[in-house]
């Protein structure tokens, strides 16, 4: 066992990743995934089950990043630098999450799904431009962390943000769809796309046939609308 957490740090991160998709999956079975949220006085009203759904998609994608952030610091700050950087990291979704609610909040129910085809729309596009392109081998970058100290804190702080940044950029259309959809099922299924996406060499590949689903999915949505 001691082995296992030496050369995998980032264990209990895992174990949480999988505690919020349980969550979510016990949602579905209660049939709460028939439900939008309700926006009544503000984003904040929904902001608990958007850092769910956030922590469970998007926290896969950057485990190899705890994993060097615990592996780079000395033994006695490892749990402190992997925390730091997830509050960092899951700080950034969380601004990028008071936007988009705010956008699902200013559009009404009754906009929802021109908002979904717009999205899907959109989320097809965006997968075919050279920014999500440089988003994606970024998220795979790392950056020098001093070993212990102020500085370091500071610098796994920069590092969660930097990386929290890359991957609102890479997968920005797909979460804000979530927003509006909060749906279990969809986020089950987008949730692979983004992590082969992000840490496979085969769904790399599958980007630009994953914008003609995306463009697909939202033409028939927009013609059964």
């Amino acid at each position: 066992m001691n082995r296992l957490t030496a050369r995998h740090p980032q264990w209990w991160v895992a174990v949480a990743v999988a505690v919020a998709w349980l969550v979510l999956l016990a949602g579905l079975l209660a049939g709460g995934h028939h439900h939008a949220p309700r926006y009544r006085a503000s984003t904040v009203d929904d902001m608990g089950g958007w850092m769910l759904m956030a922590f469970a998609m998007t926290v896969p994608l950057t485990l190899p990043a705890v994993r060097y952030v615990a592996r780079n610091s000395i033994r006695s700050r490892r749990q402190r630098a992997m925390v730091l950087y997830l509050a960092a990291y899951l700080g950034v979704w969380a601004a990028f999450g008071i936007v988009a609610l705010t956008i699902v909040w200013l559009a009404g129910e009754p906009l929802h799904k021109v908002l979904v085809i717009g999205l899907l729309i959109v989320a097809a596009g965006w997968q075919l431009t050279r920014t999500k392109r440089r988003a994606l081998l970024a998220c795979r970058r790392t950056v020098p962390l001093p070993p212990e100290g102020r500085r370091a804190d500071v610098a796994c702080l920069r590092f969660g943000v930097r990386q929290g940044w890359r991957c609102v950029v890479s997968c920005w259309p797909l979460m804000l769809l979530m927003a509006v959809v909060t749906n279990v099922l969809w986020m089950v299924a987008l949730a692979i796309v983004m992590y082969a996406e992000e840490r496979t060499t085969t769904g790399r590949r599958l980007v630009r046939p994953m914008a003609a689903v995306l463009a697909a999915i939202g033409t028939a949505a927009a013609l059964l609308a």
